[in-house]
């Protein structure tokens, strides 16, 4: 998890470092390595404008947005895909010890009980549109840019839409997948 020093850093500017490629109409890949070095160091601001995003006052980060932004995106890939096997309680794929939590969580948690039933959360615009739910829109302005570009477009076109009495029972899913990646 990254301290909150470096929480700013990636909130002011450092969040271009983790940008994935799709994204490279973006006005911000059309730099040379030393302008961009000039704008992340002195103009934050800048940077940000090159990227879309728009202007906010920073937010206090929660556990949940620290623990995320420091993963790898080897990590966060396999933090998507555990998610989405829970969602679907469909696990087969995955190791026999993760078979075993991951029958653990589903039979606590029961995802079956208020997701929306015949969606394959393993498609990216569905997982991807409940992973948006669970951060602030600055945040997500932000980390969206992680994503394959068409998948998070896609997702923001037609959002799945999540009855949310039971946010707080799909946070704990997604807070149980974090845990066992932070574990592993």
């Amino acid at each position: 998890m990254i301290d909150p020093d470096d929480w700013l850093k990636w909130w002011r500017a450092g969040f271009v470092a983790d940008i994935h490629k799709s994204w490279n109409e973006l006005p911000w890949f059309s730099l040379n390595e030393q302008e961009k070095t000039i704008f992340y160091q002195d103009a934050p601001a800048v940077v940000r404008g090159l990227c879309n995003i728009p202007k906010t006052k920073l937010t206090e980060p929660d556990d949940r947005v620290l623990r995320f932004i420091d993963f790898s995106p080897m990590r966060q890939q396999a933090l998507t895909r555990l998610f989405a096997a829970l969602c679907n309680c469909d696990f087969g794929y995955l190791s026999a010890h993760d078979q075993k939590w991951c029958d653990r969580i589903t039979k606590g948690i029961r995802p079956q009980s208020f997701l929306p039933a015949g969606i394959d959360y393993c498609e990216p615009q569905y997982h991807l549109s409940l992973l948006k739910s669970f951060f602030l829109p600055p945040v997500w302005s932000r980390l969206r840019l992680r994503f394959y570009q068409a998948d998070i477009l896609l997702a923001e076109k037609d959002p799945l839409l999540f009855d949310s009495p039971y946010k707080k029972r799909l946070l704990a899913l997604f807070d149980s997948a974090l845990w066992r990646l932070d574990k592993s």
